[in-house]
């Protein structure tokens, strides 16, 4: 690294003096305290609670020499960390300190993101064997989704459904499976497949 970065964090406990599980946020905006993230309901469910927001660690664009990104040379191969890594590793450096409190249960702990942040997350668990869930909500594009859905829905496995009627037609199989058998076998195929 080229220097230091510091990323404010916020942290909530539940003030029983027991240990709990933890779930790390990481937010668009900077208030713990918006309608779109519950703490109050988190912490009275028995969750310790850390957050910390996108913007404080390096931004959202294509510049590459603020926040923790200037910390970093960058390869000109397009080879260098991309927006999403450099979160998910500031999420790593405050498991690093998370981890050290008494009120923290090491062995559940949680990340959290919505969108590309969510793609953090899951990118943050999949590089941090300390991490035991994702939390992740809408971490892609709702128009592919939805596409997806309805070429998966519709094409694949009606379309492959009513293929499998046709192609496989097993009544030439009759004198092995009998004529009713045969004629049945490629709509259970068919249904099966559908199901699946």
């Amino acid at each position: 690294p080229k220097g230091d970065h510091t990323v404010p964090m916020h942290l909530f406990m539940p003030t029983d003096g027991k240990v709990h599980p933890l779930i790390l946020l990481i937010n668009f905006r900077p208030d713990p305290y918006d309608m779109y993230c519950p703490t109050e309901e988190i912490l009275d469910n028995g969750f310790c609670f850390a957050q910390l927001c996108y913007k404080d660690i390096t931004s959202d664009d294509a510049d590459f020499e603020n926040g923790l990104a200037g910390c970093f040379d960058r390869p000109t191969d397009g080879t260098g960390w991309g927006k999403i890594s450099l979160w998910a590793y500031a999420m790593q450096g405050a498991l690093d300190y998370l981890l050290t409190r008494p009120e923290i249960d090491k062995n559940n702990v949680a990340v959290a993101g919505h969108s590309r942040l969510g793609k953090t997350a899951m990118w943050c668990a999949a590089q941090d064997e300390r991490i035991r869930f994702a939390l992740i909500n809408g971490s892609g594009n709702y128009k592919c989704n939805f596409a997806t859905a309805i070429f998966d829905g519709i094409v694949m496995r009606i379309g492959l459904a009513v293929l499998f009627g046709l192609v496989l037609d097993m009544r030439h199989f009759g004198f092995w499976l009998g004529d009713a058998l045969a004629g049945f076998t490629p709509f259970v195929i068919g249904v099966v497949f559908y199901c699946s």
